[in-house]
């Protein structure tokens, strides 16, 4: 059998082991992104592009 999988179908000591947190932790990142995205954006919109600049002024 390789060892070179993470995959808790390809290794049921995986998933005895660590139950269901692979599968919990897949879905708040599935949520996640796109609420982080969205938040990016709310905030593109609502702040001056100038302040958006990371470099110093002169």
């Amino acid at each position: 059998m390789r060892r070179d999988t993470d995959s808790c179908a390809a290794l049921p000591s995986v998933m005895r082991r660590f139950g269901l947190a692979p599968l919990a932790h897949a879905l708040v990142s599935l949520v996640s992104v796109p609420l982080t995205t969205d938040a990016g954006e709310w905030l593109e919109r609502h702040v001056d592009s100038k302040q958006l600049d990371h470099e110093p002024e002169s």
